[in-house]
């Protein structure tokens, strides 16, 4: 597995939930408050929702032959404020789906089932738009590893370069493969 497959997986299932809105599978980071927003903006109602994914960490450990990795994901959920139409209700009935789907669906490629935690509930500013916030924590997605042989690690220690010195061209003008120096052995 990777965490591009691990993030897909979680993506799928935040999908799957009625009204998580817009789901970006990376954390954003725009500078320009409006900009930021449209990225969780719904296109049909106009409505800010939406979330985020990041992974905060990553462990690792020997189970006789084979490995344990286990990440820490946090996910950051964005729910425009309307006091009039009482949003607040809206934002904790996803949080309780979208806890209640990651217990019920096992993230594809990892161990068991995670136990998600609301770890943070409460009201931001962006920029003039006030938003509901919630981070859903998924501390144990735990995947089962091989070791990689030492066929796998040589491969991952050659590196083929194309430079391109015309601009503007799509054809390479030299190549070279670089290999880089082993790993220390255990």
């Amino acid at each position: 597995m990777s965490d591009a497959t691990l993030r897909a997986g979680i993506k799928t299932i935040l999908t799957g939930v009625p009204g998580a809105g817009t789901v970006h599978d990376y954390e954003c980071w725009i500078v320009n408050t409006d900009e930021f927003l449209e990225q969780f903006r719904d296109a049909a109602s106009g409505w800010v929702m939406g979330w985020e994914i990041t992974r905060t960490q990553v462990k690792t450990e020997r189970m006789g032959g084979m490995y344990k990795v286990t990440s820490k994901y946090r996910l950051k959920g964005y729910y425009a404020l309307q006091d009039a139409d009482a949003t607040e209700e809206a934002l904790q009935a996803i949080v309780d789906a979208l806890i209640a789907a990651f217990l019920a669906a096992k993230i594809p490629g990892t161990q068991g089932r995670t136990l998600p935690r609301a770890k943070r509930i409460g009201v931001r500013m962006f920029g003039t738009v006030l938003c509901h916030h919630a981070e859903i924590v998924l501390p144990g997605v735990a995947e089962i590893v091989a070791p990689a042989d030492d066929n796998s690690i040589t491969d991952l220690l050659m590196v083929g370069l194309n430079y391109y010195l015309t601009p503007g061209d799509a054809d390479d003008d030299a190549a070279d493969v670089v290999n880089l120096p082993e790993l220390p052995k255990d």
